[in-house]
C-alpha cells in the first residue's frame, strides 16, 4: 500500500499501470531461504547503515528504503529509534518478508520508476539507498535524482567495492576463484562489482551543489576469518540465478566453490562500504 504521504491527486490513478509495469521488471522472484541465510551474516551492512543514521534524529519521522529487499534488522533499528519506515522493492516476495518480520506495509517500486508513482516531492524525511545502484546499468543517475527527490531532510546511498577482494596481502586460491567466478556472474546480470568506487561522483552529478550538502565515506574491515560470508552469498548468488537464461551455468560450480570454502577457511579483507549523505540545504 502507499502510506498516507503528500501526494500528487492527479497521479493517483497512475498506480496501477505503475504496478504493473514495475510487476514485469521482475513479477514473481521468490525470497529464498539462501537469501535469509545470508542476511544472518548482514551485520557489517547494518552497522554502516546505523552509523550513518546516527547523524540525524529520525523520532516521528519517515525513512524510506527502496530497493529494501527482506533483511530486516536496519527496518528493527529505524523503528527502536521511533521512526517510521516505508520498505519498497520490485519483489513482492521480498515485502512480504519483511512485513512479517517487522509488521510494517510499503509498496512495490522500482527505483528509477519512483517519479511515476504519485509521491511529491519530498514526500519522505529520509531515504536510505543499500546496494541498489550496482544493478541498474544506465539508470543510475536518475535513480539517485528520483530518491533525491522524494527526500526532504537527507538521503544515504550505501555501496560495496570489490576492489579490497583483488588487492589481498597475500595469494588466497579459493578467494581468487571466487572473485573470478562471481565477476562472471555479475557481467552477466549487468552489476556493477565497483559501484562503491564511483558512487560520490555519481551522487554528485545528479545532485545540483547548490541545493544539497555532501557527506561522503569509506567504512572497511580489517583482514578476519571471514569466509563464511562468502559461502553465505555464493549460496544466495546460486540460488538466484537458477533460472537466468545465461548466467544459470555458473550456479551449480558457484555452490561447489562455496562447499570447498567452506571445508577450508580462510582470513581475507572483505570489501569497502562507500557511502554519501545528500543533505538538502
Amino acid at each position: 500500500m502507499l502510506f498516507p504521504r503528500p501526494v500528487n491527486k492527479e497521479k493517483v490513478q497512475e498506480v496501477k499501470i505503475v504496478e504493473k509495469r514495475v510487476s514485469s521488471y521482475n513479477p514473481n522472484a521468490g525470497f529464498s531461504a539462501e537469501e535469509a541465510e545470508y542476511y544472518e551474516i548482514f551485520g557489517h551492512a547494518n552497522h554502516v547503515s546505523c552509523k550513518l543514521f546516527d547523524s540525524v534524529d529520525v523520532a516521528g519521522r519517515t525513512v524510506f528504503d527502496p530497493g529494501c529487499g527482506g533483511e530486516p534488522t536496519f527496518a528493527r533499528e529505524v523503528l527502536l529509534r521511533k521512526g517510521v519506515y516505508i520498505p519498497s522493492d520490485v519483489r513482492y516476495a521480498a515485502l512480504e518478508a519483511m512485513g512479517n518480520a517487522v509488521g510494517t506495509g510499503g509498496f512495490l517500486a522500482d527505483l528509477t520508476d519512483l517519479a511515476a508513482v504519485p509521491l511529491m516531492a519530498g514526500a519522505y524525511d529520509f531515504t536510505h539507498v543499500r546496494m541498489v545502484l550496482r544493478h541498474l546499468g544506465d539508470r543510475k543517475e536518475e535513480a539517485v535524482r528520483e530518491a533525491v527527490r522524494v527526500t526532504g531532510i537527507a538521503a544515504f546511498f550505501l555501496e560495496l567495492s570489490w576492489q579490497k577482494l583483488l588487492e589481498q596481502d597475500f595469494h588466497i586460491p579459493l578467494l581468487d576463484a571466487f572473485v573470478g567466478l562471481n565477476m562472471e556472474i555479475m557481467k552477466q546480470l549487468d552489476v556493477d562489482p565497483f559501484m562503491g568506487d564511483s558512487l560520490e561522483d555519481l551522487v554528485r552529478s545528479a545532485c545540483p551543489e547548490k541545493e544539497f550538502g555532501f557527506f561522503p565515506g569509506v567504512y572497511g574491515r580489517d583482514q578476519g576469518p571471514y569466509s563464511q560470508e562468502l559461502v553465505k552469498l555464493g549460496r544466495m548468488i546460486a540460488s538466484q540465478i537458477d533460472n537466468h537464461n545465461t548466467a544459470k551455468r555458473f550456479a551449480q560450480p558457484l555452490r561447489q566453490l562455496s562447499a570447498r570454502i567452506e571445508a577450508q577457511p580462510f582470513s581475507f579483507t572483505p570489501p569497502d562500504f562507500h557511502t554519501i549523505t545528500v543533505f538538502r540545504l
